[in-house]
C-alpha cells in the first residue's frame, strides 16, 4: 500500500500511465487513449495491508 501513499511511487505510477496511453498502437496509428475499447487501467492490483 506504500505506492498509494508515497510521493515518489505515486509520480512513477502517473508517469507510466501517461506513456502508456500515449504510445501509438503501430496497426491503427492511433494513441492507446483514442482507442475506443480501452476502457481503463489499473495501475495497482491487490493493494492491501495482509498481503
Amino acid at each position: 500500500m506504500v505506492g498509494l501513499f508515497h510521493p515518489e511511487l505515486i509520480e512513477a505510477h502517473r508517469r507510466y500511465a501517461a506513456g502508456l496511453l500515449t504510445h501509438r498502437n503501430p496497426y491503427t496509428g492511433r494513441r492507446y487513449v483514442d482507442e475506443p475499447a480501452l476502457a481503463m487501467v489499473e495501475v495497482t492490483n491487490e493493494d492491501s495491508l495482509f498481503q
